[in-house]
């Protein structure tokens, strides 16, 4: 159920905990259904946006000049939504290993002509060698974020920690190291010209805990839930707008599903399980900002937003995808084609535990 309420971003120090709004749901990932799961929104002080913006704002500010550069954008990107702009860093601890946690790459679209972006096929080495340095005052950042969230950190360990699955016919952890080394370490950097619609997908097993902040401008996260799993009237008191059916649901899928969304500004952040559920990232429109009272307001000054996501170390081979292209309600629209890995189980057993975890512990940010 539903629970808190948001508060007034504070002048100094931390948002009290009591102002952050949570609220659960089932939904469906790419390859497993009635997954329960679990949404934690908060917002930064002024002082704790500032301290972020010290790290990541000169790479910001690199990629807007990026941008000024270029006279257009692919009008692939504009439809799909897909990110313009991403950065991989290595992980922000010191003794996390090597993980893949986001997707590939994107070549610059001048390089190809102008015409739409590619994906750059990579080997492993390529792979870690575009992964850059996090800038200074990150690493000491995420420390803190560790050192003072160690209920939640211990209960991630005890209830979730001694997951196993099979991988090339060997049956070893989910985990890629230690839980405190490897739990939001892994960072990326993501700007998007939100001037599409967005497009559905599900997140790879990194995603499993998930921590999403955003720098700069506003989007809409839209959450594809199993009807009879949320309360409308509770989540309408959250400024979480609810709406019945999904016309772009996976033609194969015969459950009632509502959307679920909710609106992230400059210095919110939200703590989720984005591998468990359908879910996409688009522009604020018109209905997307609701007020307890029922009204709803329209706020769409800044199409571009940045966020710097943390993803873990969990669950390498998980199954992560899009739904077919097409028109909504297409027929043929359907889950991405794709395998079923062997993390099915392991993943379906510590979903329940990773969601009772981020609706019951206290989780703050530096």
């Amino acid at each position: 159920m539903p629970s808190a309420a948001s508060g007034k971003r504070a002048v100094d120090g931390r948002v009290p905990h009591k102002q952050q709004r949570v609220f659960t749901f089932s939904g469906s990932s790419a390859a497993s259904k009635r997954i329960p799961a679990a949404v934690r929104c908060g917002k930064l002080s002024d002082k704790q946006l500032n301290r972020l913006l010290e790290s990541w704002n000169p790479l910001i500010q690199q990629w807007k000049q990026e941008q000024a550069d270029k006279t257009s954008l692919p009008r692939r990107l504009h439809q799909a939504n897909e990110v313009t702009q991403r950065e991989k860093f290595s992980s922000l601890s010191k003794e996390a290993p090597n993980f893949k946690s986001n997707g590939g790459e994107w070549k610059n679209w001048k390089a190809n002509g102008g015409g739409d972006m590619k994906r750059q096929k990579m080997s492993t080495k390529q792979k870690q060698a575009s992964k850059h340095e996090p800038p200074p005052g990150a690493a000491d950042w995420w420390e803190e974020l560790r050192d003072g969230n160690h209920e939640f950190f211990c209960r991630v360990k005890r209830n979730c920690g001694k997951a196993k699955h099979e991988q090339f016919g060997k049956v070893s952890s989910a985990w890629a190291g230690k839980v405190r080394d490897v739990l939001f370490a892994y960072a990326a950097l993501q700007r998007r010209d939100n001037t599409g619609i967005g497009s559905w997908h599900c997140d790879g097993g990194a995603s499993m805990l998930f921590l999403c902040i955003s720098l700069e401008g506003e989007r809409t996260v839209e959450i594809e839930v199993d009807a009879d799993s949320v309360d409308d009237e509770e989540l309408k008191k959250l400024g979480v707008v609810v709406v019945n059916g999904n016309k772009e649901q996976d033609a194969n899928s015969k459950e009632k599903k509502k959307i679920i969304k909710f609106v992230q500004r400059k210095g919110d952040w939200y703590l989720g399980s984005p591998s468990s559920f359908w879910h996409k990232v688009r522009a604020v429109q018109k209905d997307d900002l609701v007020r307890a009272s029922g009204k709803r307001v329209a706020d769409t000054k800044n199409p571009v937003s940045t966020a710097l996501i943390l993803r873990t170390g969990v669950f390498a081979r998980r199954l992560s995808g899009g739904r077919e292209h097409g028109k909504p309600g297409h027929p043929d629209r359907k889950f991405s084609p794709g395998m079923v890995y062997k993390t099915k189980e392991a993943f379906e057993k510590m979903a329940p535990s990773v969601k009772n975890i981020i609706q019951h512990c206290s989780f703050n940010l530096p």
